[in-house]
């Protein structure tokens, strides 16, 4: 274990090539070894020396904290005492820790957790990139790289390595995200005959209400106003077990219901035997919410297979009904906004600026999705599968 260290660091004035200027020299600790450094005070150099040594006193006190709390501290050590210390103080969504933590128990710990942290450097995070490239996705490297930002910038604000090893230029990943399929109108009703009467309902409420699978299987009846005509997405169902927070600020939104909608909604309470406003619109025969797992591999790809459409790996799975939703809407009111606010996105920025929301717009452009997928045999096709 390294020793402690206390230096006050040397102040000279020097004449460069833009007048006096006040330099600080001292030490920084790298592992075992000590590397000199220059660096030139926050002060004018016409300043006095007691003037430069009150500021070099301030720069020492952290360069000083920063070279005894290195020491050898590894990697895994960082993680399991600031990272775990740093994400207990913060209010992440517990989707998002569980991305965290699968990243830094399947990349981070194995290639770099015996590292010194103070030791690692540029050249190791270009060989830890390299090497991960051929194990994991393109976009899965870019949640890695934030992470690894993110982990590096929390080290530097602890004072425990005085410069991130990420450099954007050298290991920034491109990444383009692809162009998200959607059904058309024909698709989306042929697919939702392939399914059971249950599942038509759910289906139908994902695809007019424009929902992520979560927040649908998260919705409960108490967020249903029939009375109004309106849905509120106020929570997301994580992993079958919590209800939290919406994805967005925006995510969290109410959506006009058609009339479609709601006669949906209505044939969904009159069957369900759960109907107490906490209980879940769409849930097991106990009453306990869906596993999106299960009504992706069991219930959406066999009734995809069935209505002939081509499944892509990764790009067909619930989040599909969003895609055709959007799609649909901007082609039937050509207005990019209405979208956006069916969606619960937070984009289009511009927008935003100068347009307000107009809910009765949005009533309008409910009604005319909706009559758009009428007029392809949904409400046909709903009205046959209702049990009586």
């Amino acid at each position: 274990m390294a020793r402690s260290s206390y230096q006050r660091g040397r102040i000279e004035q020097r004449r460069g090539k833009y007048g006096l200027k006040w330099v600080l020299r001292y030490r920084i600790r790298n592992g075992s070894a000590w590397v000199e450094k220059t660096e030139e005070l926050p002060v004018s150099g016409k300043a006095t020396e007691k003037a430069a040594r009150i500021a070099a006193d301030k720069r020492m006190g952290v360069v000083n904290r920063m070279n005894n709390n290195r020491g050898e501290l590894t990697m895994a050590a960082f993680l399991d005492r600031d990272w775990k210390a740093y994400v207990e103080g913060k209010n992440y969504k517990p989707e998002t820790l569980a991305i965290y933590s699968r990243f830094i128990k399947k990349h981070v710990r194995p290639k770099l957790g015996d590292k010194i942290l103070a030791q690692i450097s540029p050249s190791d995070m270009t060989m830890f990139f390299s090497c991960v490239r051929a194990e994991i996705g393109k976009a899965s490297i870019v949640t890695l790289y934030a992470l690894l930002c993110l982990l590096f910038s929390i080290a530097v604000e602890a004072v425990l390595i005085e410069t991130t090893p990420i450099r954007p230029k050298l290991h920034k990943p491109i990444y383009e995200s692809p162009e998200k399929p959607a059904l058309n109108s024909e698709q989306l009703v042929k697919l939702i005959c392939e399914l059971e009467p249950y599942y038509q309902r759910l289906v139908s409420t994902l695809l007019l209400a424009a929902l992520r699978v979560n927040e649908g299987l998260g919705l409960r009846w108490c967020d249903v106003d029939f009375a109004s005509g309106a849905l509120t997405v106020n929570h997301t169902l994580w992993r079958r077990k919590q209800l939290v927070e919406p994805k967005t600020r925006s995510s969290k939104r109410t959506v006009a219901m058609s009339e479609l909608l709601k006669s949906i909604l209505l044939t969904q309470r009159r069957e369900s035997q759960h109907t107490a406003l906490g209980d879940f619109v769409f849930c097991k025969v106990d009453g306990n919410p869906l596993a999106d797992t299960h009504l992706r591999e069991d219930v959406l790809y066999p009734a995809m297979d069935r209505a002939g459409i081509q499944r892509v790996k990764n790009q067909h799975g619930f989040h599909i009904f969003r895609h055709s939703a959007g799609t649909i809407i901007h082609r039937l009111t050509k207005d990019g906004f209405q979208s956006k606010e069916m969606l619960g996105h937070s984009d289009i920025k511009t927008t935003e600026t100068y347009v307000h929301r107009d809910d009765e717009l949005l009533r309008e452009t409910a009604e005319l999705f909706a009559g758009e997928l009428a007029n392809c045999g949904l409400t046909v096709a709903l009205a046959a599968a209702t049990v009586h």
